[in-house]
């Protein structure tokens, strides 16, 4: 008897993004990247706040893309550092996540924001406009 990984693709996604699948179905617990110092800010509305929704950035350039889970910093406030090889000019995507799973991907995502860059002037806060769900707009300020 042999055992063999089993991973479950998307059609249309890359291969790196294939989830494995164990005996019980669940996914295996991701690790998180290496950081920066380098932090970004999301400060959902209240909308995104509903159902215990847990929150990541997913961060790409031209060396690729990584997903890292945000932590809550104060109240309605939270943080990502930005990971290795990124730096502030980046893309990001911020995703409200289902609660259920501490997996980042896109069959776990709820809510996300439009395409946004990473301001490089300073300001490193976006805050979620008020009423809106998916790509609903929002803005950088300073935090």
């Amino acid at each position: 008897v042999s055992t063999k990984n089993l991973y479950v693709m998307v059609a249309g996604t890359d291969y790196a993004n294939a989830t494995l699948q164990t005996v019980n179905g669940e996914e295996p617990k991701q690790e998180e990247p290496e950081v920066t110092e380098k932090v970004v800010y999301l400060e959902p509305n209240s909308n995104w706040t509903q159902s215990n929704a847990r929150f990541a950035a997913y961060f790409w350039n031209d060396g690729g893309n990584v997903w890292v889970s945000m932590t809550a910093v104060e109240e309605g406030i939270y943080e990502a550092h930005l990971p290795e090889g990124y730096d502030y000019g980046c893309n990001v995507i911020f995703c409200r996540m289902n609660p259920s799973t501490t997996a980042n991907n896109w069959n776990n995502k709820w809510n996300q924001t439009a395409d946004l860059k990473t301001p490089t002037d300073g300001k490193n806060l976006y805050t979620v406009k008020a009423g809106t769900w998916d790509k609903g707009g929002g803005t950088w300020s300073v935090k």
